[in-house]
C-alpha cells in the first residue's frame, strides 16, 4: 500500500523572517522518516499542487487568507500553524493559542514545542571572560527598538560584546548570514531577543535572556512564560539586571519544554491520515 503523500510548506522571506522556516525544517527532518513528505517554501505551491495530488498539506505561516484556501479546497486536508484570525484547515496548532474563541480544532501546549539539537552542535560556546550578548528583533523593527536598546545598553554601562543583528527586512537573506547569526547566538551566554523562534530556542539552550516583545501576541505570550516562571525579563528596563547577572535566572523554574513536539505533531498526523477522530487537549 503506497504511502499518503504530504506537502509541507513553510513561508521565508525579508518580512516574515526565520522563524517559520526553522521550525518547519525541524519538524520535517524528524517527519522525513515516517510519511511521504515534500517541504518546500509556499511561493512553491502552485507548482507542486499541479504536479501531483497531495493527501494533506501542512502550512506554517505569518498570515492565512482564507480566499486561497476556498479556491484551492484546502479546509479538510490542511494542518495550519499559529493561524490566530480564522478557521481554514482540519486543525491548528500552536504553543500558546491567542484566540481560541475562533473555535474549530485547535491544540496548543508546550508540549509542541520541538528543537532539533543537531542544529547547535557545529558551534560550541566560548569561554572568553568577556561576556556576550546576541541581539535581535525579529524580521522588522516597526517600534524603532534596535537603537533604543543600545542606548539604554551604553547608559547601563553594560561592558559585554555585543553581537548586533539587523532585521532581516534591511539584510540580505543568504548562507553566510544566517550561519554568523546561528554561531553569534550559540556563543553568546546572554541574549535579548523578541517574543518569537529564537526565544524558545533561548529557553531550550538555558541563556539568560530578555525579551522585548514587538507584537500584541508576542507580549502576551511572554507575560504566559513569565507567569510560569520560564523567563524572568521583559522590556528595556530589565536591560539594568545584566549588571548582576547572577540574580536574574534565581526566580526560573525547570526548563518545561520537553521537547517532544516532533512526537506529538506525528501523532496529530497519523490521526488525520487514518481518518481517526482527534481528541482537543489543551495543554497550559
Amino acid at each position: 500500500m503506497a504511502k499518503k503523500k504530504i506537502l509541507y510548506l513553510y513561508e521565508k522571506n525579508k518580512k516574515s523572517g526565520f522563524g517559520h522556516f526553522y521550525r518547519s525544517k525541524n519538524y520535517f527532518e524528524y517527519l522525513r522518516n515516517f510519511f511521504n513528505i515534500t517541504f518546500s517554501n509556499f511561493n512553491n505551491f502552485s507548482y507542486l499542487n499541479k504536479k501531483q495530488n497531495f493527501d494533506l498539506y501542512i502550512f506554517d505561516l505569518k498570515k492565512y487568507e482564507l480566499k486561497f484556501f476556498k479556491r484551492n479546497k484546502l479546509f479538510d486536508k490542511s494542518i495550519t500553524f499559529d493561524n490566530f484570525n480564522n478557521i481554514c484547515s482540519i486543525i491548528n496548532i500552536s504553543i500558546f493559542d491567542h484566540n481560541p474563541r475562533i473555535g474549530g480544532n485547535r491544540l496548543k501546549g508546550n508540549k509542541f514545542v520541538y528543537i532539533n539539537p543537531k542544529k547547535f552542535l557545529q558551534f560550541k560556546k566560548k569561554n572568553d571572560k568577556k561576556k556576550q550578548i546576541f541581539i535581535s528583533i525579529g524580521s522588522e523593527d516597526k517600534k524603532n527598538l534596535l537603537p533604543r536598546i543600545i542606548n539604554k545598553l551604553k547608559k547601563e554601562k553594560i561592558n559585554y560584546d555585543f553581537k548586533i543583528h539587523l532585521p532581516t527586512i534591511k539584510k540580505k537573506i543568504n548562507k553566510t548570514n544566517q550561519v554568523k547569526y546561528l554561531k553569534d547566538f550559540i556563543e553568546s551566554e546572554y541574549c535579548i531577543v523578541n517574543g518569537g523562534m529564537t526565544m524558545i530556542e533561548a529557553i531550550f539552550l538555558k541563556k539568560r535572556c530578555i525579551i522585548i516583545p514587538q507584537t500584541k501576541y508576542e507580549k502576551k505570550f511572554a507575560e504566559y512564560l513569565k507567569k510560569e516562571k520560564i523567563i524572568n525579563h521583559i522590556g528595556l528596563h530589565e536591560i539594568k539586571k545584566l549588571n548582576y547577572s547572577k540574580k536574574t535566572t534565581k526566580r526560573r523554574k525547570k526548563l518545561s519544554f520537553e521537547n517532544r513536539g516532533n512526537y506529538h505533531f506525528k501523532k496529530v498526523i497519523n490521526s488525520i491520515l487514518t481518518k481517526n477522530s482527534i481528541m482537543r487537549k489543551n495543554v497550559s
